[in-house]
């Protein structure tokens, strides 16, 4: 019996991994199909990420896309292309990026990895960061 299910647990776990993978390809997640925008981004920060009693600094850029003229912002890692490279973050502000956004809920976005200017953006999901310096969108409502 325990020979037979040293068989079968396998198995079962090999068909699941095969099915999900064909679902997966079949059937592509929702917000690759959402509109695209351009953003802007508006300033770049360091944030503290607090991990039990660890903790690190992260780069992050604050932009902002707008949507049938209604403002949204959002938040994206920044790190350096090349660690060797000296350069700030601080070049990205005012830089153009694509976003798509959920047509259903306007201020839900998502960024996908994209090199910009010697920088690797992606998208941010820290829920125990903590802003150094205070965060200013600059964003000119005329």
């Amino acid at each position: 019996m325990s020979s037979l299910l040293l068989v079968v647990i396998p198995l079962g776990m090999l068909a699941f991994l095969v099915i999900w993978l064909v679902w997966q390809a079949a059937y592509p997640k929702k917000s690759e199909a959402w509109p695209v925008a351009e953003a802007t981004i508006q300033s770049v920060n360091t944030v503290v990420v607090h991990s039990g009693r660890n903790s690190y600094s992260v780069d992050v850029g604050d932009f902002s896309y707008t949507v049938n003229d209604e403002y949204y912002s959002g938040r994206l890692t920044i790190a350096p292309s090349f660690p060797t490279e000296e350069r700030s973050p601080r070049t990205l502000v005012h830089q153009k990026i694509q976003v798509r956004y959920n047509p259903d809920k306007l201020e839900k976005f998502l960024v996908q990895q994209t090199e910009l200017e010697g920088f690797i953006l992606g998208p941010y999901s820290e829920p125990f960061g903590e802003d150094v310096d205070p965060i200013d969108l600059n964003i000119d409502k005329v």
